[in-house]
């Protein structure tokens, strides 16, 4: 097993690339912590891993709140002793080119996507150091070393955690504290469905945004999980301050974007 015994906080875990990371760090020996704000679903993955024999504990947590964040950690150290590995992994998005989206808009995705994992981080470092060092994880995404028509600030958060990755590496690699980020392409979550089902033709558009990954086609939950995996296990064990780009090919854009095909 590649993570025996390591407790890890996996948010954003409810559903998606989130619920299908802390499944496979259970299977790999993990003490997983789910923390989300859908109650529901958070209980079912809790549930989900105890019956597959796993350890699994639900924290209800909205990741830009710092007192409920900072609670999530303490009971996560309550409940195991300490934290080994933490997936900054809960996100949101809001659509509108700059002059159309509202300061609302904009500060709930920043707060979310960029200050959720500085505040994550924060409480959950002073935990992971005396364990000897420790791995954290971003969920970037391949539009934070790309653009995307009409996601400015999505594109902006997800750019921010790159440069938070290499900060946090620099800071934390005597600690032995290594800071890497994942970036997706197109993942088939229940949130790009959700983000599909909104545009005027959802099922062309699906089929417009395979074709622009190199492979032709979404990634699936499962695979990014494998991904955590790796840079959460000692298999890693000299990957620090990295993005780690498991997209597809779509930030190579060899097809042009939907949205600048001419005729």
């Amino acid at each position: 097993m590649r993570l025996k015994d390591k407790v890890s906080i996996v948010t954003g875990a409810a559903s998606g690339i989130g619920e299908a990371t802390a499944k496979l760090f259970s299977r790999e020996g993990a003490k997983v912590v789910i923390a989300d704000i859908n109650d529901v679903d958070g209980r079912r993955v809790e549930q989900a891993i105890k019956d597959d024999g796993g350890q699994a504990l639900f924290v209800h947590t909205d990741v830009a709140d710092e007192e409920q964040v900072k609670k999530m950690v303490e009971a996560t150290v309550k409940a195991y002793g300490g934290i080994d590995v933490l997936v900054n992994n809960a996100g949101t998005y809001a659509t509108g080119k700059v002059h159309e989206l509202t300061s609302e808009q904009w500060d709930s995705v920043m707060n979310v996507d960029l200050k959720g994992a500085f505040l994550c981080s924060k409480y959950a470092i002073p935990h992971i150091k005396p364990r000897g060092g420790g791995s954290i994880i971003m969920t970037s995404s391949a539009d934070g070393l790309v653009a995307e028509p009409d996601l400015p600030v999505y594109c902006a958060a997800k750019a921010g955690l790159l440069g938070l990755v290499r900060a946090m590496a620099e800071d934390y690699g005597p600690d032995n504290i290594r800071v890497n980020a994942i970036c997706p392409g197109v993942i088939d979550t229940p949130l790009n469905v959700k983000y599909f089902n909104e545009l005027p033709e959802p099922e062309k558009a699906r089929r417009e945004y395979e074709a622009v990954h190199v492979l032709g086609r979404w990634g699936t939950s499962l695979e990014m999980a494998y991904c955590f995996l790796f840079l959460a296990c000692d298999e890693s064990s000299f990957v620090t301050g990295s993005s780690f780009v498991a997209d597809g090919g779509m930030s190579m854009f060899i097809n042009p974007h939907p949205a600048f095909k001419q005729g």
